[in-house]
């Protein structure tokens, strides 16, 4: 929708992460509410068929619609704990950890989760200053752009988070080995 649309950048990211005896993926929590998912949510589009009217195909149409409100509300409360959760299931304490990548929705959202997680915004870069938010690409391109500053070394702890439609969210906890 127009008032929507003018928040998200474009981009793509992947990282290949894998597990070891003393690098890799220590922890990892996910989970999903699909009852609240009318908050950010895209209805699936028509496709292009031939054998129907396309007419009624355009009306059919749907765009990425998000109450903004509703999200930040449920990112500050949901994010803090989701990586609370990896946390501990790792077996660290927040002040083990180096940084915090998390998704680049808005920085309100990261500096209310390093409130919530009594943690110093230093330890959460972000580049949506320079990409917007780029949805599901922020974490592993921000992954990329703090490798690529030297700020992330061999052995650092890092947590990855992300959260989005549906509403779905996510946290990882990993020892950082270059390859």
């Amino acid at each position: 929708d127009r008032g929507t649309c003018v928040l998200f950048g474009d981009g793509a990211g992947a990282v290949v992460i894998s597990a070891s005896d003393t690098e890799g993926v220590l922890a990892m929590v996910q989970g999903s509410d699909g009852s609240r998912g009318e908050v950010l949510s895209c209805r699936g589009r028509s496709a292009a068929n031939p054998f129907l009217d396309k007419r009624n195909a355009l009306q059919e149409q749907s765009y990425v619609s998000m109450n903004g409100q509703e999200v930040y509300k449920f990112a500050v409360r949901t994010v803090p704990k989701v990586i609370a959760g990896a946390v501990e299931a790792a077996g660290l304490s927040m002040d083990e950890i180096d940084f915090f990548l998390l998704h680049q929705a808005n920085l309100r959202i990261i500096e209310a989760v390093a409130k919530r997680l009594h943690q110093p915004m230093e330890k959460f870069p972000t580049n949506l200053q320079k990409y917007g938010n780029i949805s599901s690409a922020s974490v592993p391109i921000l992954l990329d752009n703090v490798n690529n500053h030297g700020m992330i070394g061999e052995g650092s702890k890092i947590v990855l988070a992300g959260f989005g439609a549906g509403l779905t969210w996510g946290a990882a906890v990993l020892r950082w080995q270059a390859v």
